[in-house]
């Protein structure tokens, strides 16, 4: 018979037995992942550029997460958890979940897109999920584009005479070597005087010793004595230009045409490693020296749109050498700007969105063409060409205008393209329009189609005006907006009573006003006056006016001096206004 106290005993003995069977189970269950894992590197960049030209180009960059003793496998999905940049347009992640075990780096992919947007460096912020932490890395994609410096004078990006006995302001001097003998110094005496000279500190002359005494091992005094530029901007230049005077000494070898002691010249773009241009030494090959000079100078288109520093490094080993060490002078550093492309090779192809402000750069020649911004839909690729160049006017007889030689092409495959309305700039270069005998009047022409001469009374707008004047600088702008696409010239006196042309329906007057001056507004035709609106040159709306249903309008502008353009029925011409 079993009593109540049997049935508790078995009762406890069964909850005992069920515990120590259960438990390693439990514990399993419980049990985190072993080891760790992690982004290899928590913060990584890459640039945007991409030597490829087409609209969707990208580069496919590694990012890695390293594991140590991973254990068991564990899948990892790399998460986008915000940062500035947009993905599927600026950056693209692919292979993004993936198993991880035991110790090693597992890499996965992410595509960088290179477009032509000026919008600075952008970040993304990743993260991913280990033993219910996050482990977070930030991606930079630094931006390779910049609004272009246009004209024809060479731009001095650094000038330095070192006529001062002091570092010039924003220069730093680096000894790679802490007990470095020979370092830099400024405006010495003899040969040194105005220049950057090494010395070893026994006088105010360019000389250097490589040991202090019997023992040059004991006594070592090698030297690595780096002079280094202030930050330099290229943005918006091409052709980077480094030249100097320099005089050197220092041993070279006797039995090869290395040198043992010598001057160096090289650049560092901003985050990225030396580059080694130029070595300078003198030619003797014992004690007796034989002192060289020159003047450097070469070109470096790499260096186009970068921060960079220029380097100037003295290295001597720890040996004795030549009396004479390396002087530096008369350091420049040039860029030339963008010229306006004038070749029918040019051309350029870019991706422009929604309201982008894109410029376009000839691929063939880095010479400017065109802008757009403001775009009411996306427009997809766009490509724009120069397919007819020179410095004649070409009149055309049918639409009664002399236009300019150069025609370009402007093509978009964006699915809304089409009915889209957006803001073109077209550069010309003076010399192009020199036979024109007033630039300022000249308006923009768009003909649907290829030939720019075939105008009929469907497919010809004529609109826009000057925009700027750089005649100075060698080239001037025409700004309109416009919607479709075709071929585009400027043209002069564009007869505006031909039905081959499409032109404004309205008069405007005066076009030129004082401040606080009224403006009138009259239809020329049966079309009503529905809306106005007015911008400025940076296409800001200053002025807007709705829902007036009226054959003329009168309306005071309240705006400070200087060009606006005005926009009557959202239509595709705008007037320019000129306020004093």
């Amino acid at each position: 018979m079993i009593t109540q106290l049997h049935k508790n005993i078995y009762i406890i003995k069964y909850s005992v037995l069920l515990t120590i069977l259960l438990f390693p189970l439990c514990k399993i269950a419980a049990q985190e992942q072993m080891g760790s894992l992690d982004f290899a590197m928590p913060t990584v960049s890459f640039n945007e550029a991409n030597p490829d030209t087409d609209c969707n180009a990208f580069r496919t960059f590694d990012i890695s997460v390293f594991g140590i003793q991973v254990e068991p496998a564990v899948s990892v999905t790399i998460l986008v958890n915000g940062g500035t940049a947009s993905a599927n347009e600026d950056f693209m992640l692919s292979n993004s979940t993936f198993d991880v075990e035991g110790t090693g780096a597992v890499d996965f992919q992410i595509d960088i897109f290179n477009d032509a947007l000026i919008e600075g460096d952008e970040t993304i912020d990743l993260l991913f999920s280990f033993n219910g932490e996050s482990r977070n890395a930030t991606v930079t994609i630094k931006d390779d584009d910049v609004t272009p410096i246009v004209g024809n004078t060479t731009v001095d990006l650094l000038v330095e005479t070192f006529d001062a006995s002091t570092l010039p302001e924003n220069w730093e001097t680096i000894d790679a070597i802490d007990t470095g003998l020979n370092h830099w110094e400024f405006n010495g005496a003899g040969l040194a005087a105005g220049t950057a000279y090494i010395t070893d500190g026994t006088s105010a002359m360019p000389s250097y010793d490589g040991n202090l005494g019997a023992d040059p091992v004991a006594m070592d005094a090698s030297s690595n004595a780096l002079l280094l530029s202030p930050m330099i901007s290229a943005a918006g230049l091409k052709d980077v230009n480094i030249s100097f005077d320099w005089t050197a000494g220092g041993e070279l070898d006797t039995e090869s045409p290395s040198p043992f002691d010598y001057g160096q010249v090289s650049y560092k773009i901003e985050g990225e490693d030396f580059v080694v241009l130029e070595n300078f030494t003198g030619t003797a090959e014992s004690l007796g020296a034989a002192v060289q000079s020159g003047t450097f100078s070469q070109l470096y288109p790499e260096l186009a749109n970068k921060n960079f520093q220029v380097g100037f490094r003295w290295i001597n080993d720890q040996l004795l050498g030549t009396a004479f060490s390396f002087t530096i002078d008369n350091v420049s550093v040039t860029a030339e700007p963008l010229n306006v492309e004038t070749s029918e090779t040019g051309s350029d192809t870019e991706l422009v969105r929604t309201q982008n402000d894109v410029y376009f750069i000839s691929d063939e020649n880095t010479a400017i063409m065109a802008r757009i911004e403001n775009a009411t839909e996306d427009l997809g690729c766009v490509q724009i060409s120069v397919i007819e160049s020179g410095t004649e006017a070409v009149e055309n007889t049918q639409a009664g205008f002399n236009r300019a030689s150069k025609v370009f092409e402007i093509t978009a495959d964006g699915t809304n393209a089409s009915s889209a309305s957006y803001d073109l700039t077209l550069y010309y270069a003076s010399d192009e329009l020199a036979v024109f005998t007033d630039v300022s009047t000249m308006n923009m022409v768009k003909v649907e189609g290829t030939d720019v001469d075939a105008t009929t009374d469907t497919n010809t707008t004529v609109t826009g005006q000057l925009f700027e004047d750089n005649s100075a600088s060698g080239f001037v702008t025409y700004k309109g907006n416009f919607s479709g696409f075709g071929v585009f010239s400027v043209v002069e006196n564009a007869t505006q009573s031909i039905e081959d042309i499409l032109t404004n329906q309205f008069s405007v007057f005066p076009t030129i006003l004082h401040q606080q001056q009224q403006l009138h507004i009259v239809s020329n035709s049966t079309s009503q006056i529905e809306s106005i609106y007015i911008y400025d040159i940076s296409g800001k709306r200053v002025y807007e006016r709705e829902n007036i249903s009226d054959s003329n309008a009168n309306l005071t502008l309240n705006v400070s001096s200087g060009l606006y353009f005005l926009k009557i029925n959202n239509a595709a011409e705008t007037t320019k206004l000129v306020v004093k």
